[in-house]
């Protein structure tokens, strides 16, 4: 008797440590580019919605991994092509950044899109 109980709180033990690894893993796999809906290029706000808001938060919607960029563009060195310059190499504009490059993952247009709209939200 002692046994069996010891197995049911271990299986119950693993699924309640599982349950978090598995939220954990399926939230830092990145977006596929064949999985997001396809989006007019050069739309800048598209793109954004489609390819960064999963991990960033712009006036209130998208997701919390990465920093809210509502104000991003109130920065004064925060250009289209600082930002432009950012999305495509983080670590080229802050070395210590945990964002992963995008150039070669998103076409070069509508990464410069996404750098224009977001300059524009001051």
């Amino acid at each position: 008797m002692l046994r069996k109980l010891d197995l049911s709180k271990a299986a119950l033990l693993s699924v309640i440590l599982t349950i978090p690894l598995l939220l954990l893993v399926g939230c830092s796999k990145e977006q596929s580019p064949a999985a997001a809906p396809p989006v007019a290029a050069g739309d800048g706000k598209a793109v954004f919605s489609a390819k960064c808001a999963g991990c960033h938060t712009l006036g209130g919607v998208g997701g919390k991994k990465g920093p809210d960029l509502t104000k991003v563009g109130a920065t004064a060195e925060h250009t289209a092509e600082w930002l432009t310059a950012f999305i495509k190499n983080p670590k080229s504009k802050d070395p210590g950044s945990r964002m992963p490059p995008f150039e070669g993952k998103i076409p070069d247009a509508d990464i410069q899109a996404v750098g224009t709209y977001l300059a524009s939200q001051k």
